[in-house]
């Protein structure tokens, strides 16, 4: 489907570049030669941006499915979990009042990835005193391939150890990219033409008005 989908822009691409389009007696360059592609047949080439975020979408649920991968440990103060070739190293914990009557429980950890620091993470847990209604708030580190997520599950009075779960998510953002494509190519084939008018697309034939053939007696 996705070459299907590149071959018929890139063939309507090609024709306009090269001069071979309808009312195009001279070349343009690759933007223009799209735009004037996408304005000519807004159903058309909407459709296909529509039909190509669909593939991402699926893609992506295809790739959290089935590659998922998740791991849970208690740490102390410079342990690590490791999952997928990443490494969750536990620094310390503290404790902090938050705003709107909360108390906060928040770890500090350094994610590494292949033995490379790639940046500080803070899963924490809300506590809101008057409703007394404990909230997670995970740490997430987004790629364009795969989120890690990192939730604070429990730890020590004393602060010396915690526990934590780490889920890999992989290709998660292809489903939040496929949304917005899809939703990009439905404005698209719904945008109307430059004049108001439709293309016409059928030619009325002329009706011959006359006597009627006779029948006989």
């Amino acid at each position: 489907v996705l070459l299907a989908i590149l071959t018929e822009f890139w063939k309507g691409v090609r024709a306009r570049m090269q001069g071979r389009a309808p009312g195009n007696g001279r070349g343009e360059n690759l933007f223009l030669a799209l735009s004037k592609l996408i304005g000519r047949n807004h159903r058309r080439y909407g459709g296909y941006v529509i039909h190509l975020g669909v593939v991402m979408i699926a893609l992506g649920i295809i790739g959290d499915a089935y590659f998922k991968e998740e791991t849970q440990g208690t740490l102390t103060a410079g342990q690590s979990l490791t999952v997928a070739g990443y490494s969750l190293r536990f620094e310390g914990l503290k404790s902090y009042p938050g705003t709107d009557g909360r108390e906060v429980i928040e770890a500090n950890t350094t994610l590494l990835k292949n033995g490379q620091t790639v940046r500080s993470m803070q899963p924490r847990r809300d506590f809101f005193i008057v409703q007394e209604q404990p909230v997670t708030v995970p740490a997430v580190y987004a790629t364009a391939g795969t989120d890690v997520y990192i939730m604070l599950l429990d730890w020590q009075d004393d602060g010396r150890s915690a526990t934590f779960k780490i889920y890999i998510n992989s290709l998660i953002n292809w489903v939040w990219a496929g949304g917005v494509i899809m939703m990009l190519g439905t404005l698209i084939a719904a945008w109307p033409p430059r004049d108001g008018q439709k293309e016409t697309t059928y030619q009325l034939r002329p009706q011959v008005f006359g006597p009627k053939p006779s029948t006989g007696d």
